[in-house]
């Protein structure tokens, strides 16, 4: 055969309007032994001669056959697809090696996937940690067809139920270092992006950054905000910065906590008629005073609850006694206020699902810069954020364990007032001829002694600090000796 000739496609199914008989599974109406089913087709009664006890077969079933094998011809054409059925999955004890299922995740992404394994029961519909990548060694995996290629952006985000293998996809809420040296296209674009342009400032929560806005809208700022990031990030679970170093040729990506808020509700308002306000009351028992009243003693205050509490600024005078006690704002009182809450328009938006990943480029790099970033992936989440796979005796962990330790080789003085730039230790030694003395890290007293000349040996001791620490004291002398790691 040279080539295929598409058929002409079907309109409906065969007898879409016609008579036709349920086929089941098992016919068991022993009244009418000549109806087929699924498990027989036509029993043997309707092949014998009437003379010899034979029976027809029916023109519905006729029909029933017609119309289930046209069906499933018809719904391909249409583009229709199957995803995991628990029944059908039960019924054949498993989906075989390879078979190929339908699938859209949480996130409205779809895509097809394969079975890595004979009798594959694994329903990825109610637990998606059994999809994984080509190569995961998951039951289900992304099936890639060649000559097939979704076009990605560099920094294109998608969020996952499960975990990415692939090397062009890095997970952000790891806040791991990435290497410009493998991860080059992303690295170069963002290297690109700051050039020519100034740096800005904007202040999230409590916490102010300096970065720089890129045209295609990346927020980058360079190492000495890194701590910056990490403050807004644990204070409102979203940083949207990338951290570009090249001094050591590495960047951070972005992060969000995907547990932050896994569903988010929006809550219209209606007006009810009544003088603009506000509904802020939650249960019958509580009367809640939202904004501002009026007193004749001290002017406005806020008022918060039943019991006359009163909060904010108080303002001198005297106010006419035609609004004391009136409301100038916001109430908890729904026969007084103008907007309350609609939660017949309560909508609610899945926000994530487990896994952020940023598209960071074709990765096509030497087969030893493959093994780096592919370790990358491996220990991000275990070596980066803790040490609970390491054994005591761990090398790894003996070098981390030195470097909390003091370096004597390198120690300076320490003027009362000097704020730490690095963690360390303080050794503290009484003056001889100085009966009080005294360290105060951050203003609180760590050391006091009254010993000193004529009184015996002076007093020693020794305090771990960190970058930050604000030292002062007196009558005393101070090493520092920072700490191996820095």
């Amino acid at each position: 055969m040279q080539s295929l000739t598409q058929p002409t496609l079907l309109l409906k199914p065969f007898a879409d309007e016609g008579d036709r008989n349920n086929i089941p599974d098992e016919n068991t109406d022993t009244s009418n032994p000549q109806l087929a089913d699924l498990t027989n087709g036509f029993p043997q009664i309707t092949s014998r001669a009437p003379s010899a006890g034979g029976l027809p077969a029916e023109r519905k079933d006729f029909n029933a056959l017609g119309y289930l094998t046209t069906l499933y011809d018809f719904y391909y054409q249409a583009g229709g697809t199957f995803t995991y059925n628990a029944t059908i999955a039960s019924a054949i004890g498993g989906y075989p090696l390879g078979a190929r299922l339908w699938y859209t995740d949480s996130a409205g992404v779809a895509c097809i996937l394969r079975s890595t394994i004979g009798n594959n029961t694994n329903n990825f519909l109610t637990d998606p940690t059994v999809i994984g990548e080509v190569g995961s060694g998951k039951p289900w995996v992304i099936d890639r067809f060649r000559g097939y290629n979704t076009i990605y952006t560099l920094f294109d985000t998608k969020w996952t139920d499960y975990e990415l293998t692939s090397q062009d996809w890095l997970r952000a809420d790891t806040f791991s270092w990435n290497s410009g040296a493998v991860y080059t296209d992303a690295y170069n674009h963002l290297v690109n992006d700051i050039s020519g342009i100034t740096s800005q400032t904007e202040t999230i929560g409590s916490y102010t950054i300096t970065y720089y806005l890129a045209s295609d809208g990346h927020k980058i700022v360079m190492p000495n905000q890194e701590t910056a990031v990490q403050n807004i990030y644990n204070e409102s679970g979203v940083a949207w910065y990338y951290i570009l170093d090249t001094t050591n040729t590495r960047f951070k990506l972005p992060r969000i906590n995907p547990l932050r808020e896994e569903l988010l509700q929006t809550i219209g308002v209606r007006g009810n008629g009544k003088a603009l306000g506000l509904d802020g009351k939650t249960s019958s028992n509580e009367i809640v005073n939202l904004g501002i009243i009026g007193r004749n003693d001290y002017g406005i205050v806020g008022r918060v609850d039943a019991y006359n509490s009163d909060i904010g600024t108080t303002t001198s005078g005297t106010q006419p006694s035609s609004i004391n006690n009136r409301s100038l704002g916001v109430t908890s009182d729904t026969s007084k206020s103008g907007v309350v809450s609609d939660l017949s328009s309560k909508t609610s938006v899945y926000s994530g699902n487990k896994c952020l990943y940023f598209y960071v480029g074709q990765f096509s790099q030497s087969a030893t810069e493959q093994t780096a970033g592919l370790n990358t992936g491996l220990f991000t989440g275990k070596v980066d954020l803790d040490f609970n796979n390491m054994s005591p005796s761990n090398t790894a962990k003996q070098t981390i364990i030195g470097w909390m330790m003091p370096d004597y080789s390198n120690g300076s003085s320490v003027t009362s007032n000097d704020t730490m730039v690095k963690n360390g230790f303080l050794t503290v030694r009484a003056s001889d001829n100085n009966r009080t003395s005294w360290v105060k890290i951050n203003n609180v007293e760590v050391f006091t002694s009254s010993w000193g000349a004529n009184y015996g040996s002076p007093d020693n001791a020794c305090y771990p600090v960190s970058v930050g620490d604000v030292v002062t004291y007196a009558g005393v002398s101070i090493k520092f000796y920072p700490c191996k790691g820095g």
